[in-house]
């Protein structure tokens, strides 16, 4: 399953079922190279196959197999994700506390920016004719 070492790991998920029909990822990844950011973790279905084997929220995904996704753009990681596969699908990750506060904790990133934007502008009201 998962072996933790430095902050590196290998999850292997069995995605395929019993009768040999592809099962859906239970994780969700944003990030990719036009976004300026790794291949992230975004959302880990609780209890599912990728939180059994260590999935967490901002993990980067170093790698689908053999296959790097440190410079890969969102495109190509699901596309690597998603592929028709017979065997379980292995991923090398690093758990990325940095990316996890950054993007995935507090409030909500639209509400960090609307509040810099607002912290950092002077407002003026027309006061009227007195």
């Amino acid at each position: 399953m998962a072996g933790a070492e430095g902050g590196r790991f290998t999850v292997e998920l069995e995605v395929v079922d019993e009768n040999g029909s592809p099962s859906a990822l239970d994780f969700s990844i944003r990030g990719g190279r036009e976004h300026g950011i790794p291949i992230v973790v975004s959302a880990v279905e609780a209890g599912g196959k990728a939180a059994t084997g260590g999935m967490d929220i901002g993990c980067e995904i170093l790698a689908v197999g053999d296959v790097s996704l440190e410079d890969a753009s969102h495109a190509e990681a699901v596309a690597l994700l998603t592929a028709p596969r017979t065997a379980a699908l292995r991923l090398a990750l690093r758990r990325n506390r940095v990316l996890r506060s950054k993007y995935f904790e507090g409030p909500p990133l639209y509400s960090r920016i609307l509040s810099s934007v607002v912290a950092t502008t002077a407002f003026t009201m027309p006061m009227g004719n007195r």
